[in-house]
């Protein structure tokens, strides 16, 4: 019996000999300069074509694909206040703007610089946000801070009316 399983082994190391052999990839070419130097340093194929009136075409082989990346635009992040909604009639504001970041953020300070209301989460669609103040604010100035991606901008809110 240990015969029998010691020439089975034997076959399946031969097996596996010859399939790496006959499988395995060719070697790369060597770097200019290197200790070995290839035999030949490209190598060609002749594709037959159907066209009688055309010589057949020779097509080097390319052992490495080529990825060819177009030219890309970035957008630096930013945003900005609509001038026309810093001043409102209204005690409850809505405060417009644009952007090319997918949220911002904003804070409401009162007089004394003391943040009085204010959200991380302004969706921005199509370039255009909007947030309408939820709290009664009192008629004067506010200072409104817009936060971007790592940025901010600052303006400031005037109230003229309390209704």
């Amino acid at each position: 019996m240990n015969t029998k399983i010691a020439l089975g082994l034997g076959g399946i190391i031969i097996v596996l000999g010859v399939g790496y052999y006959a499988l395995r990839p060719a070697a790369p070419a060597l770097a200019p300069g290197s200790a070995e130097v290839p035999s030949a340093t490209t190598s060609t194929a002749v594709v037959p074509t159907t066209a009688t009136s055309t010589p057949p075409q020779t097509v080097k082989d390319r052992s490495k694909p080529t990825f060819t990346i177009g030219p890309t635009t970035v957008v630096a992040p930013s945003a900005a206040f609509d001038v026309a909604s810093l001043t409102s009639s209204s005690a409850y504001p809505v405060i417009t703007g644009s952007a090319t970041v997918s949220k911002v953020g904003m804070i409401i300070y009162n007089s004394e610089n003391v943040g009085i209301i204010g959200t991380s989460d302004i969706s921005v669609t199509q370039g255009r946000w909007s947030y309408p103040c939820s709290i009664p604010l009192e008629p004067g100035t506010y200072t409104l801070k817009l936060f971007f991606g790592t940025a901010s901008q600052t303006a400031t809110l005037t109230v003229t009316s309390s209704s």
